[in-house]
C-alpha cells in the first residue's frame, strides 16, 4: 500500500500528522472493530474485518511516512555549526 492509498484509505491528506493519522485511524477503528458485529451477517462481519485490517495497515504505513519526515527534517539540520569556532 502506497502512502497515498493510506491516506485515501483513512480519509486524510498524505502528508497528515502523527496526530491526525491516530484520530482517523481510532474513529474508523471504532466504527469497523469485529467486536461491534456481534450477531451481524457472517458477511458483515468478514467485511468490518477486512475493512478494519485495510485501516490498521494504512496506519502503519502513514506513521512509517510521518517518521521518515521528522528524521529527514532533523537530519537536515543535525550537525550544524559542529566543529564551528566558539564566538570571541
Amino acid at each position: 500500500m502506497t502512502p497515498d492509498e493510506a491516506a485515501a484509505v483513512l480519509g486524510i491528506g498524505r502528508d497528515a500528522d502523527e496526530t491526525a493519522i491516530d484520530r482517523a485511524y481510532r474513529r474508523l477503528a471504532r466504527e469497523l472493530h469485529p467486536d461491534r458485529y456481534v450477531g451481524a451477517p457472517a458477511t458483515a462481519v468478514r467485511a468490518a474485518s477486512d475493512r478494519f485490517i485495510d485501516v490498521t495497515r494504512a496506519r502503519e504505513v502513514l506513521l512509517g511516512s510521518a517518521a521518515a519526515r521528522t528524521r529527514a527534517g532533523a537530519g537536515a539540520g543535525a550537525g550544524a555549526g559542529m566543529g564551528a569556532a566558539a564566538p570571541p
